[in-house]
C-alpha cells in the first residue's frame, strides 16, 4: 500500500515514539490541550460497548483511556513506532485494543463499521477531504466523529510555528474554522458542532515549549482559560483566532 501521507510525517513520529523524551514531549502537548481534550471526551458520550476508531493514535494514551471506559477500540497510525507504543501502553494498563499501521486516506474497513471516530491533530498532515470521506464511509448511520485540531489563523501562532515548532519540518497544513464549517456539505455529514479554546491562554505557550516550565505554564494558563470561556461567549468573532477547535460531525 502506498501512503498518501508525506514521508516526513511517519519519519518524524517514528523518531518521536522511539525515545522517552519524544513521548514526554507529546505528553506535554496533551497537557497544553487538556481543556479541549476533556471537552472532546464529553462529546463522545457513553463509550461502553461502542466501536471506536482512533485515527492517529500517537503514544497510545488516548486509545488506552477509551478502552478503559469500555469501548471496543481500533487505533491506527502511519507510524510503526506509534503502533508499537500504543500496543505497549495497552499491555501496561491491562486493556484490550487493536492497533494497526494504516493510512487514514485508505481505511481497510468495511462501510459502516464504527459508532465513533476520534482524531487529534491529524488533519494538518493529510488530505482533509479524502480522510473525512473515508471516515464518513466507515461510520455507522447516526454515528459521530470528534476532531481536535489546531487552527491556522492566529498570526502569533504562525510566527511560533515557523520559527520554533518542532512540527514545522513536516510542513503541516493547518485548517481554518471556515474550512471546518464547509466540510459537512463536501463530505456528507448532517451537521456540525464546534467550540474553540485558547485565545488568551496562548500567552502560556512559551512557558510550555521554550522555557520548559510546566509549573509556571499551568499557573498562567488556568486563569486565562477561564477568562477565555467568558470572552469567547461575549465576542464570537474571536473564535477563528483561537489555538484549537473541537469539532463534532454527525452522520
Amino acid at each position: 500500500m502506498t501512503s498518501s501521507v508525506p514521508k516526513s510525517v511517519p519519519q518524524f513520529y517514528n523518531q518521536q515514539w522511539a525515545t522517552v523524551q519524544g513521548i514526554n514531549d507529546y505528553n506535554l502537548f496533551l497537557i497544553m490541550f487538556e481543556p479541549a481534550l476533556q471537552y472532546s471526551y464529553s462529546l463522545l458520550g457513553q463509550l461502553r460497548g461502542k466501536k471506536l476508531l482512533e485515527v492517529g493514535c500517537g503514544s497510545g494514551q488516548q486509545a488506552v483511556w477509551f478502552a478503559s471506559q469500555g469501548s471496543q477500540v481500533t487505533a491506527i497510525d502511519v507510524s510503526d513506532k506509534s503502533v508499537h507504543s500504543t500496543q505497549w501502553a495497552a499491555k501496561e494498563h491491562n486493556v484490550k485494543l487493536v492497533a494497526r499501521r494504516m493510512d487514514a486516506a485508505q481505511l481497510q474497513f468495511p462501510a459502516e463499521t464504527f459508532d465513533l471516530i476520534y482524531l487529534n491533530s491529524v488533519l494538518m498532515h493529510v488530505n482533509h477531504s479524502t480522510v473525512l470521506k473515508e471516515c464518513a464511509r466507515v461510520l455507522n448511520p447516526g454515528g459521530k466523529i470528534v476532531i481536535v485540531e489546531p487552527l491556522r489563523s492566529n498570526p502569533l501562532l504562525r510566527i511560533y510555528r515557523r520559527f520554533f515548532s518542532p512540527y514545522a519540518k513536516m510542513n503541516p497544513q493547518y485548517l481554518t474554522l471556515r474550512q471546518f464549517q464547509q466540510f459537512p456539505a463536501q463530505v456528507g455529514f448532517s451537521g456540525m458542532e464546534h467550540r474553540e479554546f485558547s485565545f488568551l491562554a496562548l500567552a502560556a505557550l512559551p512557558f510550555y515549549h521554550l522555557f520548559s516550565d510546566q509549573r509556571k505554564a499551568r499557573a498562567l494558563s488556568s486563569p486565562l482559560e477561564k477568562a477565555d470561556t467568558a470572552l469567547l461567549k461575549l465576542v464570537p468573532l474571536l473564535h477563528p483566532w483561537c489555538w484549537v477547535t473541537v469539532v463534532q460531525y454527525q452522520k
